[in-house]
């Protein structure tokens, strides 16, 4: 089982759990905070062959589109998060609220595939086979 191997979370809360910051990319960083108590996150993600990329979790219920046509109306209560290309080769981004506390996600390429964050070294492989980012928001 793959659990934490090193790396850096919002706010680099990851030193608290392995005891090491072994880079310094950090996929999700904190940016504000509203009046609600959640936090502006800002999420990137380096995909440099990805025609579309969408961030999912337990934060919107592993919501994503269903349909291969974005442009009709998403029938969840739940929001999708696509990130767009940022300017920066390969890399797409997104501005989130998160509530304070841990979040589990990854991301959906293409419309066919999930994927982690390597280059975000807090992940865990479960059981099953499936890979997670984990992120702890405070």
């Amino acid at each position: 089982m793959h659990l934490f191997k090193g790396g850096v979370s919002v706010l680099i809360v990851s030193t608290l759990l392995c005891g090491c910051i072994r880079n310094r990319y950090k996929p999700l960083v904190v940016i504000g905070r509203r009046a609600n108590g959640k936090y502006l996150v800002k999420v990137t993600y380096h995909a440099p062959s990805a025609r579309t990329v969408y961030l999912a979790g337990n934060f919107n219920n592993w919501t994503v589109p269903r349909v291969v046509d974005e442009n009709r109306r998403q029938d969840s209560y739940y929001p999708v998060y696509k990130l767009k290309p940022t300017g920066t080769p390969g890399e797409w981004g997104l501005v989130l609220e998160l509530p304070p506390g841990m979040h589990r996600y990854r991301f959906y390429i293409d419309l066919s595939r999930w994927e982690i964050d390597e280059r975000n070294h807090l992940a865990i492989r479960e059981a099953g086979g499936a890979a997670y980012n984990y992120v702890i928001v405070k």
